[in-house]
C-alpha cells in the first residue's frame, strides 16, 4: 500500500522541479501590513490594488509575486517591469516549474530574533531583514555589480545596503549565504538549498548546507509570471496529475489482476492435484473396504455355522409324542420357524412353557393356532441361545493313530482327478 500511495502521489511526477532564479535587483520590493479582519480570499485583490497604487507601470506590464503566511499579518510583494527581460529570457520561462527572484531562497530561514541574511551571488548581492517578530521579511534591498568588483568594494556595498534599512544603533546578527544545489520537493514542501559562507565568500564549514523549506501552497504565489498563464499551467498540471494517477491505477489494477490470475491458476492446479489424489485414495479406500468386508464375512463364517439339525434336536427334547413337525426352515443363524400339528390342544401350551424354561431359547412365539377335525396346527417361531446350539453341535473327533486325513480334489497333470 505504501508503494501504491507513493506511485499515485503527484510528487512522483517531479521530485526536482525546474526553477528559474531572476536577479533580485531587478525587482521593486515592499512589505505591506494587512488590514485587520481581511479574509484570505481578499489577499490577491489587496496585492493587485497595492501594486497599482505604488508601481509606476500598469499591472499588466508587471511581473509580480507575493510572499504571505497564514499566521502573519504581513505580505511581501515584489514586481519588475516586463521590458527588463528579453524575449529570449521569457521564452525560457514557459517550461519552468517556478520563476522567482533569487532572494526567495532565504525566506524559509526566518529566525526567531532580528537577523539579516546576506545572499551573495555572482554579480549581485541581496540583503533580507527579518525583525524576529514576523516570519515574513520586513525589508529587502538588492544591488547588482560587476563580477570583477574588488572584495572590499563589495563589502562596502553590503554595509551601505544594511545602513539603508535605518535600523539605528541596534545591529542585528548578519549571516552570509550562497545558493548552491538543486531545488527539490520534500513531501508538501519545497527545499531551496543555501550554503552558509563567511563574509569573504568562503564556506563556513564542510556541512554548511541549510534547509530553507517553503510550503508548496506558498511557493505557488511566489511565481512572477502572468497569472492567467499560471492558472492555465496549474490546470494542465492537475490534468496531468489525474492522468498519471489513472495510468498508475490502471497499471496497478492490471498487476493485481495478473497476480489474481496467477493465484487462480495455482489454486486450480492445487485443486486438480487434490482431486486426483482424492480419486486415487477413493479407489484405494474402496479396495480396502472390500477387503475388510470380505475379512469380516470370513470371520463370521468362521465363527458362525448354521446348525439346523441341532435346532431340531433341541426342539425334539421337549416335543410331546402327540406333536409332529410338518415343515421347518431356518431364520438367520439362530432362528427356526416350523409348522407343527398336534392331536392334543393342551400340549401346545405345555410345549411352549417347556421350551421357555429350558434356557436354550432367547424367544419362543406360537402364532396362527387353528383347530380343524380334531387336529391343532400352529406356527412355531424360535430364536435359539447360541451357546446352547454350540453345546449341542458335534465336536470333531481325532483318531488314536493320528490326525484325521482330509480329502482334497486337485487337477492332475493329465487332467485327471486324484485323491490324497
Amino acid at each position: 500500500m505504501e508503494f501504491l500511495e507513493k506511485a499515485l502521489s503527484v510528487e512522483t511526477l517531479d521530485k526536482k522541479p525546474s526553477v528559474v532564479f531572476l536577479p533580485g535587483h531587478l525587482f521593486f520590493v515592499k512589505a505591506l501590513e494587512l488590514p485587520e479582519g481581511m479574509q484570505r480570499s481578499e489577499l490577491n485583490s489587496f496585492i493587485e490594488i497595492s501594486l497599482e497604487e505604488q508601481a509606476p507601470f500598469p499591472l499588466h506590464q508587471l511581473f509580480y509575486g507575493a510572499y504571505h503566511l497564514d499566521d502573519s499579518n504581513r505580505v511581501l510583494v515584489y514586481a519588475a517591469y516586463y521590458k527588463r527581460f528579453t524575449p529570449g529570457e521569457k521564452d525560457l520561462w514557459d517550461d519552468a516549474d517556478l520563476v522567482v527572484p533569487d532572494f526567495v531562497s532565504v525566506f524559509g530561514l526566518a529566525p526567531t530574533q532580528a537577523s539579516i541574511c546576506v545572499l551573495r551571488q555572482e554579480g549581485s548581492v541581496t540583503i533580507v531583514y527579518f525583525d524576529g517578530e514576523n516570519p515574513v521579511p520586513a525589508k529587502i534591498a538588492s544591488r547588482g555589480f560587476d563580477p570583477e568588483t574588488a572584495p572590499e568594494d563589495e563589502r562596502r556595498m553590503i554595509d551601505e545596503l544594511i545602513a539603508g534599512f535605518e535600523l539605528g544603533s541596534r545591529r542585528p546578527t548578519v549571516r552570509f549565504f550562497r545558493r548552491e544545489g538543486e531545488v527539490t520537493r520534500h513531501g508538501g514542501s519545497v527545499h531551496f538549498p543555501v550554503v552558509a559562507i563567511e563574509a569573504d565568500g568562503r564556506s563556513a564549514s564542510a556541512s554548511s548546507t541549510e534547509k530553507s523549506l517553503l510550503d508548496r501552497t506558498v511557493v505557488s504565489a511566489l511565481d512572477v509570471r502572468e497569472k492567467a498563464f499560471l492558472a492555465e499551467k496549474r490546470k494542465a498540471a492537475t490534468r496531468d496529475a489525474w492522468l498519471w494517477r489513472s495510468v498508475v491505477g490502471i497499471a496497478a489494477l492490471i498487476l493485481l489482476l495478473g497476480i489474481g490470475e496467477g493465484l487462480l491458476y495455482a489454486a486450480g492446479s492445487m485443486l486438480a492435484s487434490r482431486e486426483e489424489l482424492v480419486e486415487a485414495r477413493t479407489e484405494r479406500v474402496a479396495r480396502i473396504q472390500e477387503q475388510l468386508d470380505l475379512a469380516q464375512r470370513m470371520e463370521e463364517l468362521g465363527e458362525n455355522r448354521l446348525l439346523p439339525f441341532e435346532m431340531l434336536a433341541i426342539l425334539n427334547e421337549h416335543r410331546p409324542s402327540s406333536m409332529h413337525f410338518l415343515s421347518a426352515r431356518t431364520d438367520g443363524w439362530n432362528g427356526l420357524i416350523a409348522n407343527v400339528v398336534t392331536s392334543n390342544t393342551r400340549d401346545v401350551n405345555e410345549y411352549e412353557n417347556a421350551l421357555l424354561n429350558s434356557g436354550n431359547f432367547e424367544t419362543v412365539d406360537i402364532r396362527n393356532q387353528q383347530v380343524r377335525d380334531g387336529q391343532t396346527t400352529f406356527l412355531l417361531e424360535t430364536t435359539f441361545n447360541r451357546n446352547a446350539l454350540m453345546a449341542a453341535a458335534p465336536v470333531a473327533q481325532t483318531s488314536p493313530a493320528g490326525p484325521r486325513r482330509t480329502m482334497a480334489v486337485t487337477n492332475g497333470e493329465n487332467g485327471r482327478e486324484g485323491v490324497r
